[in-house]
Protein backbone atom coordinates (compact mmCIF):
# COMPACT_ATOMS: atom_id res chain seq x y z
CA UNK A 1 0.00 0.00 0.00
CA UNK A 2 1.00 3.62 -0.43
CA UNK A 3 1.81 5.74 2.60
CA UNK A 4 -1.54 7.54 2.39
CA UNK A 5 -3.39 4.24 2.07
CA UNK A 6 -1.75 2.85 5.21
CA UNK A 7 -2.42 6.07 7.14
CA UNK A 8 -6.11 6.05 6.14
CA UNK A 9 -6.53 2.36 7.04
CA UNK A 10 -4.85 2.90 10.41
CA UNK A 11 -7.01 5.92 11.27
CA UNK A 12 -10.25 4.18 10.26
CA UNK A 13 -9.22 1.11 12.25
CA UNK A 14 -8.31 -2.38 11.10
CA UNK A 15 -10.82 -4.76 12.66
CA UNK A 16 -12.91 -7.89 12.09
CA UNK A 17 -16.18 -5.92 12.10
CA UNK A 18 -15.53 -3.97 8.90
CA UNK A 19 -12.09 -5.08 7.74
CA UNK A 20 -9.46 -2.76 6.28
CA UNK A 21 -10.69 0.51 4.77
CA UNK A 22 -9.33 1.59 1.39
CA UNK A 23 -8.10 5.12 0.73
CA UNK A 24 -8.39 4.32 -2.98
CA UNK A 25 -11.61 2.28 -3.47
CA UNK A 26 -11.19 -0.59 -5.93
CA UNK A 27 -13.68 -1.93 -8.44
CA UNK A 28 -15.39 -5.05 -7.07
CA UNK A 29 -14.66 -6.74 -10.39
CA UNK A 30 -10.94 -6.26 -9.59
CA UNK A 31 -10.73 -6.78 -5.81
CA UNK A 32 -12.80 -9.96 -5.79
CA UNK A 33 -13.52 -12.58 -3.17
CA UNK A 34 -10.93 -15.35 -3.41
CA UNK A 35 -8.37 -12.96 -4.85
CA UNK A 36 -4.75 -13.45 -3.78
CA UNK A 37 -2.49 -10.51 -4.52
CA UNK A 38 -1.06 -7.24 -3.24
CA UNK A 39 -1.47 -3.47 -3.32
CA UNK A 40 1.29 -1.73 -5.25
CA UNK A 41 2.96 1.52 -4.22
CA UNK A 42 0.15 3.57 -5.78
CA UNK A 43 -2.54 1.77 -3.77
CA UNK A 44 -3.91 -0.24 -6.72
CA UNK A 45 -4.77 -3.92 -6.32
CA UNK A 46 -2.76 -6.50 -8.29
CA UNK A 47 -4.31 -9.96 -8.43
CA UNK A 48 -1.97 -12.93 -8.78
CA UNK A 49 -4.64 -15.63 -8.83
CA UNK A 50 -8.18 -16.30 -7.60
CA UNK A 51 -9.09 -19.28 -5.42
CA UNK A 52 -12.85 -18.92 -5.93
CA UNK A 53 -12.48 -19.79 -9.60
CA UNK A 54 -11.95 -23.53 -9.91
CA UNK A 55 -8.73 -24.46 -11.66
CA UNK A 56 -7.46 -20.86 -11.85
CA UNK A 57 -4.57 -21.43 -9.43
CA UNK A 58 -3.23 -24.27 -11.61
CA UNK A 59 -3.64 -22.16 -14.76
CA UNK A 60 -1.55 -19.47 -13.08
CA UNK A 61 1.22 -21.96 -12.30
CA UNK A 62 0.49 -22.76 -8.66
CA UNK A 63 -0.54 -25.87 -6.75
CA UNK A 64 -4.27 -26.61 -7.00
CA UNK A 65 -6.80 -25.30 -4.50
CA UNK A 66 -9.18 -28.19 -3.87
CA UNK A 67 -11.52 -26.66 -1.29
CA UNK A 68 -15.00 -25.70 -2.48
CA UNK A 69 -15.57 -22.09 -1.40
CA UNK A 70 -19.19 -21.07 -0.91
CA UNK A 71 -20.57 -17.55 -0.86
CA UNK A 72 -22.77 -16.37 1.99
CA UNK A 73 -25.95 -14.47 1.12
CA UNK A 74 -25.20 -10.79 0.50
CA UNK A 75 -26.06 -8.61 3.49
CA UNK A 76 -26.53 -4.88 3.89
CA UNK A 77 -24.17 -3.14 6.31
CA UNK A 78 -24.75 -0.04 8.41
CA UNK A 79 -21.78 1.59 10.05
CA UNK A 80 -22.39 1.57 13.80
CA UNK A 81 -21.43 4.27 16.24
CA UNK A 82 -18.15 3.49 17.92
CA UNK A 83 -17.34 0.67 15.52
CA UNK A 84 -13.87 1.82 14.58
CA UNK A 85 -12.85 3.89 17.57
CA UNK A 86 -9.38 4.61 18.75
CA UNK A 87 -8.84 6.23 22.14
CA UNK A 88 -9.47 9.64 20.61
CA UNK A 89 -11.70 8.55 17.77
CA UNK A 90 -15.35 8.33 16.93
CA UNK A 91 -17.50 6.68 14.29
CA UNK A 92 -21.02 7.42 13.19
CA UNK A 93 -23.77 6.87 10.69
CA UNK A 94 -25.85 9.81 9.47
CA UNK A 95 -29.02 9.99 7.43
CA UNK A 96 -30.60 13.15 6.12
CA UNK A 97 -33.91 12.04 7.58
CA UNK A 98 -32.42 11.99 11.09
CA UNK A 99 -29.70 14.63 11.07
CA UNK A 100 -30.76 18.22 11.54
CA UNK A 101 -27.21 19.26 10.72
CA UNK A 102 -27.87 18.42 7.08
CA UNK A 103 -31.09 20.40 6.81
CA UNK A 104 -30.04 21.78 3.45
CA UNK A 105 -30.23 18.30 1.93
CA UNK A 106 -33.39 16.75 0.43
CA UNK A 107 -35.39 15.08 3.20
CA UNK A 108 -35.91 11.90 1.22
CA UNK A 109 -32.20 11.40 0.63
CA UNK A 110 -29.95 9.18 2.71
CA UNK A 111 -26.23 8.54 2.91
CA UNK A 112 -23.97 6.60 5.21
CA UNK A 113 -21.06 8.34 6.88
CA UNK A 114 -18.15 6.78 8.74
CA UNK A 115 -15.54 8.94 10.48
CA UNK A 116 -12.67 8.31 12.82
CA UNK A 117 -9.83 10.24 14.44
CA UNK A 118 -6.49 9.30 15.90
CA UNK A 119 -3.40 11.04 17.18
CA UNK A 120 -2.13 11.32 13.59
CA UNK A 121 -5.22 12.71 11.86
CA UNK A 122 -8.85 12.24 10.84
CA UNK A 123 -10.53 10.27 8.06
CA UNK A 124 -14.08 10.13 6.70
CA UNK A 125 -16.02 8.00 4.25
CA UNK A 126 -19.37 8.86 2.65
CA UNK A 127 -21.21 6.10 0.81
CA UNK A 128 -24.61 5.71 -0.78
CA UNK A 129 -27.25 4.46 1.65
CA UNK A 130 -26.69 0.81 0.69
CA UNK A 131 -23.40 -0.92 1.52
CA UNK A 132 -23.34 -4.60 0.54
CA UNK A 133 -21.22 -7.12 2.44
CA UNK A 134 -19.92 -10.13 0.50
CA UNK A 135 -18.03 -12.95 2.19
CA UNK A 136 -17.52 -16.70 2.25
CA UNK A 137 -19.45 -18.97 4.57
CA UNK A 138 -18.36 -21.98 6.57
CA UNK A 139 -14.78 -22.96 7.36
CA UNK A 140 -12.99 -21.08 4.58
CA UNK A 141 -10.07 -19.39 6.35
CA UNK A 142 -8.09 -22.53 7.18
CA UNK A 143 -8.01 -23.96 3.62
CA UNK A 144 -7.06 -20.57 2.14
CA UNK A 145 -4.21 -20.11 4.64
CA UNK A 146 -3.01 -23.67 3.97
CA UNK A 147 -2.91 -22.95 0.22
CA UNK A 148 -0.92 -19.73 0.70
CA UNK A 149 1.57 -21.56 2.91
CA UNK A 150 1.97 -24.37 0.36
CA UNK A 151 2.52 -21.86 -2.45
CA UNK A 152 4.42 -19.17 -0.54
CA UNK A 153 7.76 -19.81 -2.21
CA UNK A 154 6.28 -19.70 -5.71
CA UNK A 155 4.29 -16.55 -4.91
CA UNK A 156 7.36 -14.67 -3.67
CA UNK A 157 9.48 -15.83 -6.61
CA UNK A 158 6.77 -14.83 -9.08
CA UNK A 159 6.14 -11.31 -7.75
CA UNK A 160 9.10 -9.46 -6.26
CA UNK A 161 6.83 -6.64 -5.00
CA UNK A 162 5.55 -9.00 -2.29
CA UNK A 163 8.88 -8.50 -0.49
CA UNK A 164 7.99 -4.86 0.21
CA UNK A 165 4.21 -4.72 -0.26
CA UNK A 166 3.14 -7.95 1.43
CA UNK A 167 0.37 -10.30 0.28
CA UNK A 168 -3.39 -10.48 0.89
CA UNK A 169 -5.93 -13.29 0.56
CA UNK A 170 -9.33 -11.58 0.19
CA UNK A 171 -12.25 -13.26 1.99
CA UNK A 172 -14.77 -10.44 2.44
CA UNK A 173 -15.69 -7.09 0.88
CA UNK A 174 -17.94 -4.10 1.56
CA UNK A 175 -19.25 -2.64 -1.69
CA UNK A 176 -21.22 0.52 -2.52
CA UNK A 177 -22.30 2.19 -5.75
CA UNK A 178 -20.62 5.55 -5.07
CA UNK A 179 -18.48 7.10 -2.40
CA UNK A 180 -16.31 10.00 -1.29
CA UNK A 181 -13.24 10.03 0.96
CA UNK A 182 -11.42 12.72 2.92
CA UNK A 183 -8.37 12.62 5.17
CA UNK A 184 -6.49 15.24 7.16
CA UNK A 185 -3.22 15.02 9.06
CA UNK A 186 -2.68 16.41 12.52
CA UNK A 187 -4.19 15.79 15.95
CA UNK A 188 -6.61 18.74 15.85
CA UNK A 189 -7.76 18.36 12.24
CA UNK A 190 -11.20 16.76 12.65
CA UNK A 191 -13.41 16.58 9.57
CA UNK A 192 -16.81 18.25 9.87
CA UNK A 193 -18.81 15.97 7.60
CA UNK A 194 -22.16 17.54 8.49
CA UNK A 195 -20.83 20.96 7.51
CA UNK A 196 -19.51 19.69 4.18
CA UNK A 197 -22.78 17.96 3.33
CA UNK A 198 -24.79 20.99 4.36
CA UNK A 199 -22.50 23.34 2.44
CA UNK A 200 -22.89 21.33 -0.75
CA UNK A 201 -26.65 21.06 -0.35
CA UNK A 202 -26.71 17.35 -1.13
CA UNK A 203 -28.05 14.50 0.90
CA UNK A 204 -27.00 11.56 -1.19
CA UNK A 205 -24.32 10.78 -3.71
CA UNK A 206 -26.89 9.91 -6.36
CA UNK A 207 -27.50 13.57 -7.12
CA UNK A 208 -25.37 13.50 -10.26
CA UNK A 209 -22.02 14.84 -11.40
CA UNK A 210 -22.72 18.30 -10.01
CA UNK A 211 -22.93 16.93 -6.49
CA UNK A 212 -19.52 15.33 -6.84
CA UNK A 213 -18.03 18.58 -8.11
CA UNK A 214 -19.33 20.30 -4.98
CA UNK A 215 -17.78 17.68 -2.71
CA UNK A 216 -14.49 17.98 -4.60
CA UNK A 217 -14.45 21.69 -3.83
CA UNK A 218 -14.71 20.77 -0.14
CA UNK A 219 -11.55 18.66 -0.45
CA UNK A 220 -13.09 15.20 -0.98
CA UNK A 221 -11.87 12.48 -3.33
CA UNK A 222 -15.04 11.39 -5.13
CA UNK A 223 -15.96 8.17 -6.92
CA UNK A 224 -19.20 8.53 -8.95
CA UNK A 225 -21.61 5.76 -9.80
CA UNK A 226 -20.91 3.71 -12.92
CA UNK A 227 -23.90 1.75 -14.19
CA UNK A 228 -21.62 -0.76 -15.93
CA UNK A 229 -19.67 -1.65 -12.79
CA UNK A 230 -20.42 -3.85 -9.77
CA UNK A 231 -19.57 -1.00 -7.42
CA UNK A 232 -16.61 0.12 -5.34
CA UNK A 233 -14.92 -1.88 -2.58
CA UNK A 234 -14.55 0.62 0.28
CA UNK A 235 -13.35 -1.97 2.79
CA UNK A 236 -12.22 -5.58 2.60
CA UNK A 237 -11.31 -8.43 4.94
CA UNK A 238 -8.94 -11.33 4.79
CA UNK A 239 -5.48 -12.44 5.84
CA UNK A 240 -2.38 -10.30 5.30
CA UNK A 241 1.08 -11.83 4.97
CA UNK A 242 4.54 -10.36 5.29
CA UNK A 243 7.94 -11.74 4.37
CA UNK A 244 9.87 -13.59 7.06
CA UNK A 245 13.38 -12.51 8.00
CA UNK A 246 15.99 -14.49 6.04
CA UNK A 247 13.11 -15.74 3.88
CA UNK A 248 15.43 -17.29 1.30
CA UNK A 249 16.61 -19.76 3.92
CA UNK A 250 13.09 -20.79 4.94
CA UNK A 251 10.80 -23.37 3.36
CA UNK A 252 7.81 -21.08 4.04
CA UNK A 253 8.93 -17.48 3.38
CA UNK A 254 5.60 -15.84 4.31
CA UNK A 255 4.05 -15.37 7.74
CA UNK A 256 0.61 -14.11 8.81
CA UNK A 257 0.91 -10.41 9.59
CA UNK A 258 -2.71 -9.42 10.19
CA UNK A 259 -6.20 -10.97 10.07
CA UNK A 260 -9.27 -8.78 9.59
CA UNK A 261 -11.86 -11.51 9.25
CA UNK A 262 -13.29 -14.04 11.66
CA UNK A 263 -15.37 -17.14 11.08
CA UNK A 264 -19.11 -16.93 11.61
CA UNK A 265 -20.16 -18.78 14.79
CA UNK A 266 -21.71 -22.12 13.91
CA UNK A 267 -25.08 -21.19 15.38
CA UNK A 268 -25.19 -18.16 13.04
CA UNK A 269 -24.21 -19.99 9.88
CA UNK A 270 -26.91 -20.29 7.21
CA UNK A 271 -28.59 -23.65 7.22
CA UNK A 272 -28.37 -24.34 10.96
CA UNK A 273 -31.68 -25.17 12.65
CA UNK A 274 -31.23 -22.43 15.24
CA UNK A 275 -30.55 -19.80 12.60
CA UNK A 276 -33.53 -20.85 10.48
CA UNK A 277 -35.76 -20.71 13.58
CA UNK A 278 -34.52 -17.20 14.39
CA UNK A 279 -34.96 -15.97 10.82
CA UNK A 280 -38.53 -17.32 10.67
CA UNK A 281 -39.35 -15.46 13.89
CA UNK A 282 -37.88 -12.20 12.62
CA UNK A 283 -39.88 -12.44 9.40
CA UNK A 284 -43.12 -13.03 11.30
CA UNK A 285 -42.40 -10.15 13.68
CA UNK A 286 -41.81 -7.88 10.70
CA UNK A 287 -45.14 -8.96 9.22
CA UNK A 288 -46.78 -8.33 12.59
CA UNK A 289 -45.70 -4.69 12.52
CA UNK A 290 -47.68 -4.14 9.32
CA UNK A 291 -51.00 -5.00 11.04
CA UNK A 292 -52.75 -1.71 11.81
CA UNK A 293 -55.71 -3.01 13.84
CA UNK A 294 -54.61 -3.09 17.50
CA UNK A 295 -56.83 -6.02 18.56
CA UNK A 296 -55.81 -8.05 15.53
CA UNK A 297 -52.14 -7.32 16.24
CA UNK A 298 -52.47 -8.41 19.90
CA UNK A 299 -54.20 -11.63 18.86
CA UNK A 300 -51.48 -12.43 16.34
CA UNK A 301 -48.77 -11.63 18.91
CA UNK A 302 -50.40 -14.01 21.38
CA UNK A 303 -50.46 -16.75 18.75
CA UNK A 304 -46.80 -16.14 17.91
CA UNK A 305 -45.87 -16.29 21.61
CA UNK A 306 -47.31 -19.80 21.77
CA UNK A 307 -45.23 -20.84 18.76
CA UNK A 308 -42.11 -18.92 19.86
CA UNK A 309 -41.86 -18.85 23.71
CA UNK A 310 -38.74 -16.66 23.51
CA UNK A 311 -41.02 -13.73 22.63
CA UNK A 312 -41.91 -13.47 26.34
CA UNK A 313 -38.22 -12.90 27.15
CA UNK A 314 -37.90 -10.29 24.42
CA UNK A 315 -40.95 -8.40 25.69
CA UNK A 316 -39.78 -8.46 29.32
CA UNK A 317 -36.34 -7.10 28.35
CA UNK A 318 -37.90 -4.25 26.36
CA UNK A 319 -40.16 -3.17 29.24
Amino acid sequence: MSGQSKEYADIMGRETSFGTFLFIPQWFSTLRLGSVGYFDRTGEWNEITNLLEKGQAEKDGFKPFSHDLKLRDVRETHWQAGSAETETGRSSRLTTEASGAIAAAPVEASVQVKTNSSTTGSAALITSSVVRNYRFQGDFKGPVKDWVEDNAKALVERRSDIETQGLWAVMGAWVTDECAIKMTSGKNQEIDVSFDLGATGIGKLGAGAGAFDKLKREGWWTYPKNEKSQGYVVSFAGVEYSLRSFHKLRSTPLKVYNETISLTPKQDQPGSAENEHRMALLIKLAQLQKIENKEEKEAELKRLAEEYPEIHDLRSKSQ
